[in-house]
């Protein structure tokens, strides 16, 4: 038999990104992390008819607790389809349109965070905020995330 393959670069790269931030809010910023590996497993012990209300392709990289509210974070290496973010954000439902944090990326680059901020404004998601890799590692996680107008959270 063949032997199950060896992760992509881009595979591992993003791993050890979640693995880092999420020792970051937990151990720096004394924030309750839920991880891929939990989420998968609380998902699947839910019974079917909730799993219909939480589509499981939308699952976040991981959940983070923050006042008494769960956040989703993402980390995005790679730029999607302008219809992929938006077939997500609106699957979310309402708490996309308002400009209390609901989902936060944590981009790669400056052309991900600005394109992300853009399509956040073209179709009206403030509940998007977005912070630059770098700035996020730079801070320990005390860097700014901020929306398409600007409102921020700092952790």
């Amino acid at each position: 038999t063949k032997p199950p393959a060896w992760p992509q670069d881009a595979e591992t790269v993003h791993a050890l990104m979640l693995t880092a931030c999420g020792a970051v809010f937990e151990k720096v910023l004394g924030l309750k992390v839920t991880g891929t590996r939990q989420i998968h497993s609380d998902y699947a012990k839910l019974p079917d008819w909730q799993r219909e209300d939480e589509d499981k392709e939308y699952l976040p990289d991981f959940f983070i607790r923050h006042e008494g509210r769960r956040l989703r974070f993402e980390y995005e290496r790679t730029l999607k389809s302008d219809r992929r973010y938006k077939d997500y954000w609106n699957e979310l439902g309402a708490p996309m349109c308002s400009s209390r944090p609901h989902l936060l990326y944590l981009a790669a680059t400056e052309n991900i965070k600005n394109r992300l901020l853009g399509i956040a404004n073209e179709d009206y998601y403030p509940g998007l905020y977005v912070c630059l890799a770098d700035d996020f590692k730079n801070a320990l996680g005390r860097s700014v995330f901020a929306n398409m107008s600007g409102k921020t959270l700092v952790f």
